[in-house]
């Protein structure tokens, strides 16, 4: 009599709405350099991921605490490319472009606590019918909009700053795929290049996390 495995079964988690939110960004995490794919071809890519809090999507999500506000987070290279994402996101903030020459000395994490605009839009279902929300796009506020204040508590983690509590805290893929770079068996460490200074040079990478 055969014997067979099952695959592990998704269930549809809820789903942030499509459309565009007031935000404020809480969360920023190096991932390190990871594997990743551009123009079909194979590359090594160093990759942060930025969390969102959604201050006008809220939900019960512990009855202890109430109504919270959903989140959702967009990993991307940490480039200043003029296509990177990351470029946008920091134009959204300041509500302006940035040149060249301020972004070789942009510090990414002046921009935690700080509004924006994000777009979400929902994935195609995958072949087991699950369906993702993805932050898309980023832009400034409108004039005369407020954001309230962060609920959740503002969270940094690089390699140069190690935080071992903060790390073990993250969901169990991020850990995984953060466990294989290289900046990980060098974490605590410091670096030649600042890893919260971002680079010139184009990326290109619009690989949006299936979250």
């Amino acid at each position: 009599m055969p014997l067979h495995a099952q695959l592990p079964q998704k269930t549809q988690r809820e789903l942030i709405p499509t459309g565009n939110y007031p935000a404020r960004i809480y969360e920023i995490i190096e991932l390190g350099t990871v594997d990743s794919q551009w123009m079909g071809e194979p590359k090594k890519t160093h990759k942060i991921r930025i969390g969102f809090e959604l201050p006008t999507e809220k939900r019960v999500f512990n009855e202890e605490k109430g109504e919270q506000p959903m989140v959702i987070s967009k990993e991307m290279a940490l480039s200043f490319g003029d296509l990177a994402g990351l470029r946008k996101i920091i134009e959204a903030v300041e509500g302006r472009k940035i040149t060249d020459a301020e972004a070789v000395n942009y510090d990414v994490l002046e921009i935690l606590g700080k509004p924006l605009l994000v777009t979400v839009a929902h994935s195609e279902p995958n072949e087991q019918g699950i369906v993702y929300a993805n932050a898309t796009t980023f832009s400034p506020l409108i004039k005369g909009l407020t954001v309230d204040p962060l609920t959740n508590k503002t969270r940094v983690l690089t390699y140069e700053n190690w935080d071992e509590e903060l790390y073990n805290s993250l969901p169990d893929f991020l850990k995984e795929k953060m466990s294989k770079t290289p900046e990980f068996k060098n974490r605590g460490n410091k670096f030649e290049v600042p890893t919260v200074k971002v680079d010139i040079e184009d990326d290109g990478s619009v690989d949006d996390p299936k979250f």
